[in-house]
C-alpha cells in the first residue's frame, strides 16, 4: 500500500503533517501523485519546473466543501502539469466522494487532470463521475480541519498565497509506517484500556451509590418502625397509666374508714368487686414488701386475700408466716389486732408469688 505525506505551515508556523493512504486500480493517478511528492521525476515537460510539491500553496480553500493545492508552477491554480507531460486522461471514477478526507484530481473538464488535486471537507457527491477519487486522509485530519478555517477573500482565496503551504513532502517508508502503524495501535489499544477502566470504576460506583442508598432507605424504614413500636408502648403505657389512675380514684371513693378499737389503728373495707383489686393482685404476684404497699396505695396493711370458697368468701390476712391466717369469714369488716398491728407498723414483710391470692382486699 502506498503512502505519502505532506508536511504544512500554516501563516509560516509548522501545523502538522498530513499522511495519505493511495486506492489501488488507479496505477496512473496514484503514480503521478506519489511522484510530484518525492520530486523523483525532474523538470516538467511543458512547465519547465520541478515536478515537485515541495513549497506549493492550497490556493483554493472553501470551508465546508474543499481544499485545493497542485500548482507548483504558477502557484495560482492556472498551473502545474502531470509527471507524463501535459495532461492524463480519467482513469476511472470506481471511487466515490463520500465522506471528507478524501483526495480527487482536480481539472478543467474530461480528460483534463494535471498536477492539481483536492481534498474534501465533507461528502460531495455531485462530483461523481467528474472527478477521479484516488486516495483519503490516513492520519492529520485535525490538520486539514485547521488549513480549511483559515481567513479568505473573495470566497475560496487565503488572505495571503503562504497562507498555507506545502513546506515538504514524500513517500512514507514502509518501515516507518509500519512503526507509526504499531504506535497508533499502541495508543488505540491504551486509550480503548483507559476507557475500559474509567468504565469499570463508573460501574462500580454506581452500585455502591445503589446498595447504599438501598441501606439507607432500608435503616430509615427501620428507624420509622422502632419508632412506631415506641409510639405504640407510650401510648400502651399512658392508657395503662391512666387506666391504674382511674381504678384507684374509684377505689378510693368505693371504700369507707372503719377504726379498730383494739389498736386504734386504720384499716379500709371493699367491696366483693372491686376494679382496685386487680392492681392489688399485680403488686403481690411480683412480691413487693409491706412498706412498698403502704407507699404506694397507702393501705395500713401488709396485704388481705379473699379465697372463693362457695357463696361466703374467707378474708385472710398475710403476717409473715408460712401459711395464711385467718382473720375472719366476712369481708365487711376486718377487726383483728394481729393484722391490724402489722399494717400499723409497717413491717418489709416480702409476699410470696403463689399465695392463694384470687383478689386482694384492703
Amino acid at each position: 500500500m502506498v503512502r505519502v505525506y505532506f508536511d504544512v505551515s500554516i501563516s509560516g508556523s509548522p501545523a502538522g503533517r498530513i499522511t495519505f493512504r493511495l486506492y489501488p486500480g488507479l496505477p496512473k493517478t496514484t503514480e503521478n501523485f506519489r511522484s510530484l511528492c518525492t520530486g523523483e521525476r525532474g523538470l516538467g515537460r511543458t512547465t519547465g519546473q520541478p515536478l515537485h510539491y515541495k513549497k506549493t500553496p492550497f490556493h483554493r480553500i472553501i470551508k465546508g466543501f474543499m481544499l485545493q493545492s497542485g500548482d507548483f508552477s504558477k502557484r495560482n491554480g492556472t498551473g502545474g502539469e502531470c509527471i507524463y507531460g501535459g495532461k492524463f486522461a480519467d482513469e476511472s471514477f470506481r471511487y466515490r466522494h463520500s465522506k471528507a478526507g478524501l483526495l480527487s484530481m482536480a481539472n478543467a473538464g474530461k480528460d483534463t487532470n494535471g498536477s492539481q488535486f483536492f481534498i474534501t471537507a465533507k461528502a460531495t457527491p455531485h462530483l461523481d463521475g467528474k472527478h477521479v477519487v484516488f486516495g483519503e486522509v490516513e492520519s492529520g485530519m485535525d490538520v486539514v480541519r485547521r488549513m480549511e478555517s483559515v481567513e479568505t477573500v473573495a470566497g475560496d482565496k487565503p488572505a495571503s498565497m503562504q497562507t498555507v503551504v506545502i513546506e515538504d513532502c514524500g513517500e512514507v517508508d514502509d518501515s516507518e509506517s509500519d512503526s507509526s502503524d504499531d504506535e497508533e495501535k499502541k495508543k488505540r489499544k491504551a486509550l480503548r484500556k483507559e476507557k475500559k477502566k474509567v468504565k469499570k470504576i463508573e460501574r462500580k460506583e454506581k452500585k455502591r451509590a445503589k446498595k447504599e442508598k438501598k441501606r439507607v432507605k432500608k435503616e430509615a424504614k427501620r428507624e420509622k418502625r422502632r419508632r412506631d413500636e415506641d409510639s405504640d408502648e407510650d401510648k400502651e403505657r399512658k392508657r395503662h397509666r391512666r387506666g391504674g389512675e382511674a381504678r384507684r380514684d374509684r377505689g378510693r371513693e368505693s371504700v369507707r374508714d372503719t377504726p379498730v378499737t383494739a389498736t386504734g389503728g386504720l384499716m379500709r373495707e371493699g367491696a366483693r368487686v372491686n376494679e382496685l383489686a386487680t392492681e392489688y393482685r399485680h403488686h403481690v404476684e411480683e412480691g413487693v414488701t409491706a412498706n412498698h404497699l403502704l407507699r404506694e396505695v397507702g393501705v395500713p396493711l401488709v396485704e388481705l386475700h379473699v379465697i372463693h370458697t362457695g357463696e361466703a368468701p374467707r378474708v385472710s390476712a398475710h403476717v409473715g408466716r408460712s401459711t395464711p391466717q385467718t382473720v375472719a369469714h366476712s369481708p365487711q369488716y376486718i377487726i383483728s389486732d394481729a393484722s391490724a398491728q402489722v399494717g400499723i407498723s409497717g413491717r418489709p414483710v416480702r409476699v410470696p408469688r403463689n399465695l392463694y391470692t384470687t383478689v386482694v382486699y384492703y
